[in-house]
Order: C-alpha cells, then structure tokens, then sequence
C-alpha cells in the first residue's frame, strides 16, 4: 500500500511538473508574436518577406530654463516663476527637484555662514495641474505635450513656483541666501 502511494504522488510529481513546462512555454510563447520569414520561390521573379520590429525608448528634456531673482525683502511672501519646455516622447513624465541644501523633505537657501530659509516648490504640467514638490521625491503622472523637444510650436508648457512665506524671513539674519534647485524629468 506505501510503495502505490509512493509510485501514485511520483506519477503525480511527473503530470504536474510537465503540464508546467508546457503552461510556461504556451506562456512564453503567447508573449512573442510569431512571424516568420517567408522565402521566395525559383522562377522569374522571386517575392519574400520579412518582419521588422525595434523599440522606441520614451527620451525627455527639459529646456528653457531662467535662473529666478526673488528680489529684496521688504514684507509679505517672496515669489518668484519660471515657464519653461519639458518635452517627453510619451507625453507622460516623472519630476524630481532636488535643493542643494535641502534637508528631509523641504528646500531650503542658505547665506553661507549657517543660516538657512526654507522655500516652497511647485510645479504646473502641460494640463496646468498643479503640484507642491518635496525635496528628493519623484513626483509621476506629469503631462509634457510639446510636439519637439524645445517646445517649438508651444512656446512653453510648464511653470516652476517658488514662494518664500513671510513667516520664514521674518528674524534672519540680514544676507543673500541661495540656493542650486536640480529638476529631473523621466519618461513615463
């Protein structure tokens, strides 16, 4: 009785095992479609054909960019915008801002000798859905409609703002405060 039930769960060790190699290669091959070239016969004319097949990587660049001068504070929030292109061959992008000085999730400038002022960042895609960003954090599902990569026909079509709230000026030390804000767009 042990030694059919040790042939049976073998038996059944063997079915399984080969209804998977075949699941998986029926698998795999309903992945890939098959073409196959066809060869050309003898005679006075001879016709084949062949399939041709490539991927296109989805490529973005981001363009048009201006440095952005929040001016001197004399009261009330600092403001600051750039319009700019960010072309993406999918249409769809990723973003990701990065401040030279940041720390944890916000942007911050700073005078050189220590002292630092946080700012905001937001940005505006091709569909002027807005967006706060946080310092490091990719940000998906941005629109970049632009038919060229330098926004020829569009002119621009996103919008980068900065804002300095009032209450983070307020009792800082007197200086220029700066900062370096690296964007990266990824296809999606």
């Amino acid at each position: 009785m042990v030694n059919i039930r040790m042939k049976f769960a073998r038996r059944l060790k063997a079915v399984v095992s080969t209804c998977l190699i075949a699941g998986l290669t029926l698998f795999a091959g309903a992945t890939t479609p098959a073409h196959a070239a066809s060869q050309g016969g003898i005679g006075a004319q001879s016709q084949g054909t062949i399939f041709i097949s490539m991927i296109s990587a989805g490529l973005v660049r981001i363009s048009k960019l201006n440095d952005i001068n929040l001016g001197t504070w004399t009261g009330g929030d600092m403001t600051g915008t750039d319009t700019l292109c960010a072309f993406s061959s999918t249409w769809g992008y990723t973003l990701s801002a990065s401040s030279q000085h940041g720390i944890g999730l916000g942007f911050r400038m700073t005078d050189g000798s220590g002292s630092f002022i946080n700012y905001e960042v937001e940005w505006r895609d091709s569909f002027n859905r807005q967006f706060a960003l946080q310092h490091g954090v990719n940000t998906p599902f941005l629109w970049g409609i632009a038919f060229s990569t330098t926004c020829n026909f569009v002119g621009t079509n996103a919008r980068l703002n900065i804002r300095v709230p009032a209450a983070n000026l307020a009792g800082k030390i007197a200086g220029t405060y700066t900062d370096t804000l690296t964007l990266v767009i990824a296809p999606q």
